[in-house]
């Protein structure tokens, strides 16, 4: 009984100088108030944490905010971790938003073959919104801005007399609504899906 506390304690001391802190935690824990094993735990547990806040700092920096953010919910009130995280989810929305919008999409009526050559092209980093539009005699670029909803929906400004289109993710599609009906140019665009080229 007298040395199982002692080995215990030793082999917690090898664990931390191999660098594996996680297994050393629970032994420590185990031990109690044996010698400094209070201390040595919460030395433990800061180390932990410094290393995942390490990990969560170079995710966010790759741009990779959803692994990021589930870091800074492990690491809670460390450090400025709580104002990372919320940093993360903002970033993590416009992450799957990008990965949800991002490129060129061609329009496709209802039942309708389209004749033209015209597509949007959602650019993230300019936030914006170009529209091409190419017939045997017309050829015309519009650009709109949006904004970032949520990573199903974006919202872009500008179209019909500044007018405002919801622009909802289904998928393998895009669907335009109109804030207001009557802003839509023909029937047709009341109802307008746009696929991914």
């Amino acid at each position: 009984p007298v040395l199982v506390p002692m080995i215990n304690y030793n082999t917690a001391n090898k664990l931390i100088k191999q660098g594996d802190y996680q297994a050393a935690v629970p032994v420590f824990q185990f031990l109690g108030d044996y010698r400094d094993s209070a201390e040595m735990l919460e030395f433990c547990e800061l180390t932990i944490k410094e290393e995942k806040y390490i990990q969560a700092k170079k995710l966010m920096e790759e741009k990779s905010f959803g692994k990021a953010l589930a870091i800074f919910n492990e690491i809670q009130g460390y450090l400025d971790s709580d104002e990372l995280r919320e940093e993360c989810a903002e970033g993590a929305i416009v992450e799957s938003a990008r990965d949800n919008f991002g490129g060129k999409w061609i329009w496709n009526y209802p039942g309708m073959i389209n004749p033209y050559d015209q597509y949007y092209n959602i650019d993230f980093d300019s936030m914006t919104i170009e529209f091409f539009f190419q017939s045997s005699s017309t050829e015309f670029t519009r650009t709109y801005e949006f904004a970032i909803d949520s990573a199903t929906l974006l919202v872009a400004t500008g179209f019909r007399d500044e007018g405002k289109v919801y622009i909802h993710y289904l998928g393998d599609e895009i669907f335009l609504e109109y804030a207001d009906k009557s802003d839509a140019a023909s029937k047709y665009e009341e109802y307008l899906y746009l696929h991914r080229i």
